[in-house]
């Protein structure tokens, strides 16, 4: 199965506010997603957390795999012609995944292309938007 933008169900969203998760933009707030970016059978999601106001083409997004947490901060660039283009600025993989790094990267990458614009699943500019890396 691939990846795909969802919006998430109201019991997801109640097991995400019980485990009382800190916002990876901002560890002052628990965080309480309401869509993400899923890979249901590999057990990979992606969740926007938060955009920078100071620096706006920095994002934080909590990356889920296979059960582990990690915070991941990208910057954003658009090229001409509409490619997103990603440069990762920071993920932070526990030690013990660390000889994982290569395939945490890859399902980052594929996430990211089906987030594509917003990650929202009715959002028509998701199905347009090309996505690169720089990582």
């Amino acid at each position: 199965m691939a990846f795909v933008n969802e919006r998430m169900t109201k019991e997801e969203m109640a097991e995400f506010e019980a485990k009382a998760i800190k916002n990876p933009g901002n560890r002052l707030s628990i965080f309480r997603p309401y869509q993400w970016t899923i890979n249901r059978e590999e057990n990979i999601y992606l969740i926007w957390a938060l955009r920078e106001r100071e620096e706006p083409h920095d994002y934080y997004f909590l990356l889920g795999w296979k059960g582990t947490l990690m915070p991941v901060k990208l910057r954003e660039y658009w090229a001409k012609g509409s490619p997103r283009i990603w440069s990762l600025l920071h993920v932070k993989i526990p030690e013990e995944l660390k000889v994982y790094e290569h395939e945490i990267s890859k399902s980052l990458k594929n996430a990211l292309t089906v987030y594509a614009f917003n990650g929202n699943p009715s959002e028509p500019f998701n199905k347009t938007t090309n996505v690169e890396f720089n990582f």
